[in-house]
């Protein structure tokens, strides 16, 4: 079973800034509050969302950093990593947990446009904040990029 206290094993979260999506709920929202209050860490949480991002801002304080956008917006990453760049900010790791599951049984039961917006969700936008950010992680001198798949990619539809 994954857990996070094995990946802090390898890697030292202390005090690292972070790029999390799907901070907003779910399994994201429990990795930035184990990463601000745990190690410290400052956190770039990035959902669509902007309210729920401001309420764990409130619950978790500066070192969360509500940064409201959807992840699949290349534009959006793109403009982000500019932003940090010249405000000097070095990410250190980047972790993509913004994802969805299908809402379809199989595919013949789904449109394309359906199985299209999921494969655009979960692995595009992994895509998209990778291209965007691993200059900037290339920076740090202990860079890392995580990414978590959904469960249904396990199985065929």
């Amino acid at each position: 079973m994954w857990s996070f206290e094995k990946v802090n094993m390898r890697y030292n979260f202390e005090s690292k800034t972070v790029i999390l999506t799907g901070a907003s709920s779910g399994i994201g929202k429990e990795i930035a509050k184990r990463l601000v209050l745990k190690f410290g860490a400052t956190v770039y949480g990035v959902a669509r969302r902007a309210e729920m991002l401001e309420e764990i801002r409130c619950e978790l304080g500066e070192r969360f950093i509500p940064t409201p956008f959807d992840a699949t917006d290349k534009d959006a990453w793109g403009a982000l990593a500019k932003r940090l760049d010249s405000e000097g900010v070095i990410v250190d790791t980047l972790i993509n947990c913004a994802g969805a599951l299908p809402k379809f049984a199989s595919v013949e039961n789904s449109s394309s446009e359906s199985v299209a917006k999921i494969m655009e969700i979960n692995f595009m936008a992994q895509v998209y904040a990778t291209e965007a950010m691993l200059p900037i992680i290339k920076k740090s001198t202990q860079g890392a990029v995580i990414s978590f798949a959904s469960s249904s990619a396990l199985g065929p539809q």
